[in-house]
């Protein structure tokens, strides 16, 4: 769960430094990282929707906010 955390932290990153979603997708390949059904090719489709999906944002971002408070 934190790996993918990591992941969707570093998308979000990459996005707001100015990256399109092609770039995230091409970063995320040459990188070697599976999406989370293990495959190797990554879709814009599927980086535009875990970005804007309020799930990801609460897993990666609810769980960091948690362990600063404590």
């Amino acid at each position: 769960m934190e790996e993918e955390a990591a992941v969707i932290r570093n998308m979000a990153r990459w996005f707001l430094d100015g990256d399109s979603l092609e770039r995230i997708k091409h970063r995320l390949e040459d990188a070697g990282i599976e999406t989370t059904t293990g495959k190797k090719t990554w879709s814009t489709g599927t980086i535009y929707n875990i970005l804007t999906n309020e799930k990801s944002w609460e897993m990666c971002c609810y769980k960091r906010r948690s362990r600063q408070t404590t």
